[in-house]
């Protein structure tokens, strides 16, 4: 039984499961909509599949190593040429498909010709973005200018051989959103990051719109501290909010474009990361893509999250410019990188003007500041996808976030991310305007008001924000 069509029976879908990417948030989206799953790294188990899935988030090199050796590239190659049960590939998923990736580079499974592309200038495409259809029969009116969440930094050329629709990002370099072959479909975004009508999505009919560019997003923030939600006042004074999953499922119902899970406490009190409240908040069954903060050091517990939930992750003492040890410190940056991808990473960075004008970074155990060096932090973009800057001043306060602290990043290749006494609709407006900011995250002020993320954004005053399809006279929270 469904919650489509009552008298139906859903088939039993099999996750690979070869150690990379979200399986806890795309098992929660099967289940959500009434299919069986069977997750596991055995083809005895997944006979008993009536479709399979191939995800995947990280390394390309990792993803075949680990295929390899469990057997589970002969057994794909087999289904794949059998053609006798449907297959749909996710994100790396699908560019394991190909005959070789850069990433590496790597020899990938070879059942799809071509080769998977690094994009230039060590850029990602990260976030939501809009589709063209390559077919000529789609007459599903409902998906006119659907969006759908992107995440990768390697890409797939198109190709009208295998190519259904393709986007372009802001790089205008067109790459295969959806390819098909035999009974196999790829899919670049994360469909069970989708909203209806998205999940009713079939191959040959997608969202399309003339011109395909990234959309800017409006991400909630939530402050853990003792495991507890908290509001904060520059990271000096806490009021409490209550439990975290239960703010998380609020973001979700209200259609925020992200959810940033920022456990402040986690490094200073050497803890590690909080499984605990992402295994809570991955049980919920969120659709909303997830990014996690807090105690991250190694590759190990980075993969840990991403399995517990997060699909990306916030680093900010790992790229302490002061370590002692910096060729430690960026082995296991790159060694994070390697296991779950660059466009799975996210750098944090609090920031203040100091006393003389000048814009300095903060170190929140040290409490003391330090230079701001951008050359130094450009030289390290291949590590990190996104830029998240703290107004350490302005954070907890009314329209308090300076956009002077952006000025030393004007003309840099940096995708920004604007965090920290953001509360006003005119800030949200100026600050998506710059080329370089990709997103702006709010967290106070999304406390007090059901939906309060909808009085953050002018309806229609702002053309590059997420519009997804709900019906005319449906206004969600994302069809600003």
């Amino acid at each position: 039984m469904t919650e489509d069509n009552p008298g139906s029976v859903r088939p039993c879908i099999g996750l690979i499961d070869y150690k990379a990417g979200n399986i806890a948030s795309l098992r929660g989206a099967l289940e959500r909509h009434g299919f069986k799953v069977i997750v596991s790294d055995s083809a005895s188990a997944l006979d008993r599949a009536d479709a399979l899935v191939l995800p995947g988030v990280g390394s390309a090199q990792v993803a075949m190593q680990t295929l390899r050796d469990n057997g589970l590239d002969r057994y794909i190659a087999d289904c794949f040429r059998s053609g006798t049960r449907p297959m749909l590939g996710i994100c790396l998923g699908m560019q394991l498909m190909f005959d070789r990736s850069e990433e590496g580079p790597t020899e990938t499974l070879g059942l799809l010709p071509g080769t998977v592309s690094r994009f230039a200038d060590n850029g990602c495409h990260v976030g939501w973005d809009v589709t063209r259809t390559l077919a000529d029969d789609c007459d599903e009116p409902s998906w006119a200018r659907a969006a759908f969440y992107f995440n990768h930094s390697y890409y797939v050329p198109a190709d009208p051989d295998y190519t259904i629709a393709e986007v372009s990002g802001d790089d205008n370099v067109p790459m295969a959103a959806i390819v098909q072959k035999g009974c196999f479909t790829g899919v670049q975004f994360h469909p069970e990051k989708a909203r209806p009508p998205a999940r009713r999505c079939s191959p040959g009919c997608w969202a399309m719109q003339e011109e395909s560019h990234m959309l800017k997003r409006l991400i909630g923030v939530i402050t853990v501290k003792d495991g507890w939600a908290v509001q904060s006042m520059g990271y000096g004074r806490y009021l409490p909010l209550g439990r975290p999953e239960i703010l998380a499922e609020n973001y979700d119902r209200w259609f925020l474009d992200e959810i940033l899970i920022l456990s402040i406490d986690r490094t200073t009190k050497g803890l590690g990361p909080d499984f605990e409240t992402i295994r809570k908040i991955g049980a919920r069954r969120l659709v909303t893509p997830l990014a996690y903060g807090g105690g991250i050091s190694n590759a190990a517990q980075a993969l840990d999250i991403v399995h517990a939930g997060a699909d990306r992750l916030c680093c900010e003492t790992a790229f302490d410019a002061e370590s002692p040890d910096r060729q430690a410190q960026q082995a296991a940056l790159e060694a994070i990188r390697d296991a779950v991808g660059v466009q799975a990473m996210l750098r944090v960075m609090p920031l203040e003007k100091a006393d003389d004008g000048t814009i300095v970074r903060f170190d929140y155990r040290s409490r003391q500041t330090r230079p701001l060096l951008v050359t130094e932090i450009q030289a390290q973009s291949a590590l990190f996808s996104e830029l998240i800057l703290v107004d350490r001043r302005g954070e907890g306060g009314l329209a308090t976030f300076d956009p002077a602290l952006l000025e030393p990043f004007a003309g840099s290749h940096l995708q920004i991310v604007a965090f920290g006494g953001i509360t006003e609709r005119d800030q949200v407006a100026d600050l998506l305007g710059r080329d370089n900011v990709s997103a702006v995250a709010v967290g106070n002020s999304l406390s007090y008001r059901e939906m309060a993320n909808r009085t953050l954004i002018a309806p229609g005053s702002i053309d590059d924000t997420r519009f997804i399809t709900y019906g005319v006279e449906t206004r969600g929270a994302r069809q600003w």
